[in-house]
């Protein structure tokens, strides 16, 4: 009955570990990019204008650098002002993700509606908040499991609606990624619950009905029925 945790591995060039930026110098003379994430063996290739000693305008910037003496490729592709992100962004990251959309003006996370391609095929559409899914948003295994409504710091919570391969199917409350509060898990062979959850559980007052029509009312504890 568990929903799949996500494994998120956003490789950004963003501040969400490091505190502290610093201007870097591109392959265009006198023309610097602010990075908020440095990083080691570093260099910056600018495709686009330069203004004030700054890039400026649409290009593309490639980032080269080294993880754990690996070398490593990232693209930023979109429109900066005065050295900075600004506006909607396209990301190719390292590892073959992708991202589509809205960026912070200052560091460039992730920040408003988005769409992130995952290499394995995974996919998730919705709002960012710093980096993180925050808001409505919907996340679409490769297997076709899916889960549409309300995050809140990369974790499922809120409203939403989870939809099983198998053809199971939840509705109802999450709390950090857990079914969590009033919510009806219906299972593919016609057997349904409606009531309380607790830490992705039947835990409170609520009723499984079989698909036979029989049911079972009254309280429930850690996914067993406990009597009216």
């Amino acid at each position: 009955m568990k929903t799949k945790l996500l494994t998120i591995c956003l490789l950004l060039v963003t501040s969400q570990v490091f505190a502290e930026g610093e201007w870097s110098p591109t392959n265009r003379p006198n023309c610097l990019v602010w990075d908020p994430a440095p990083r080691d063996e570093q260099t910056v290739t600018w495709s686009g204008e330069c203004k004030s000693g700054k890039v400026h305008g649409k290009g593309l910037l490639t980032w080269n650098f080294k993880t754990n003496g690996k070398p490593q490729t990232q693209l930023n592709e979109g429109k900066f002002k005065n050295g900075r992100f600004f506006g909607r962004f396209k990301y190719t990251f390292e590892n073959g993700d992708i991202y589509i959309g809205d960026v912070d003006e200052e560091n460039g996370d992730m920040h408003g509606r988005g769409t992130y391609n995952y290499s394995n095929g995974d996919k998730y559409v919705g709002e960012y908040k710093n980096a993180l899914f925050h808001g409505r948003g919907t996340f679409t295994y490769l297997d076709g499991e899916q889960y549409i409504g309300e995050w809140k710091e990369d974790n499922m919570h809120g409203r939403g609606t989870y939809n099983y391969s198998n053809g199971d199917k939840y509705v109802g409350e999450y709390k950090n990624a857990l079914f969590h509060g009033r919510g009806t898990f219906t299972y593919s062979n016609g057997d349904k619950y409606v009531g309380a959850f607790k830490n992705d559980k039947f835990h409170g007052q609520g009723t499984y009905t079989f698909a036979d029509g029989t049911k079972k009312i009254g309280q429930f504890k850690d996914d067993e029925y406990v009597g009216k």
